[in-house]
């Protein structure tokens, strides 16, 4: 056994964000957490279906979570938020 522990991507994310690494800019804070999301869903799905979780349903996944966050990044990035509103 390796001695190493893998940590799920939800855990990193986590831990990211409590971290004095973590950015204050909505923007790159918004593309970070995406990206860590996407890697905890694809775990969580590989984790979840085992074997049934094949490359061919790991680009779709892929694929389809891709195209909703760009999305949602897109349409936050048109909307001006006052910063007393900001987390």
């Amino acid at each position: 056994m390796s001695g190493s522990v893998k940590v799920s991507p939800s855990r990193q994310l986590a831990r990211y964000s409590r971290s004095s690494d973590a950015p204050t800019s909505p923007t790159v804070s918004a593309t970070r957490t995406t990206t860590f999301v996407g890697q905890a869903l694809l775990w969580t799905l590989e984790k979840a279906l085992g074997r049934a979780f094949t490359p061919e349903l790991r680009h779709a996944w892929t694929t389809v979570y891709t195209l909703v966050a760009t999305t949602m990044q897109e349409a936050a990035s048109e909307v001006a938020v006052p910063v007393y509103a900001r987390a």
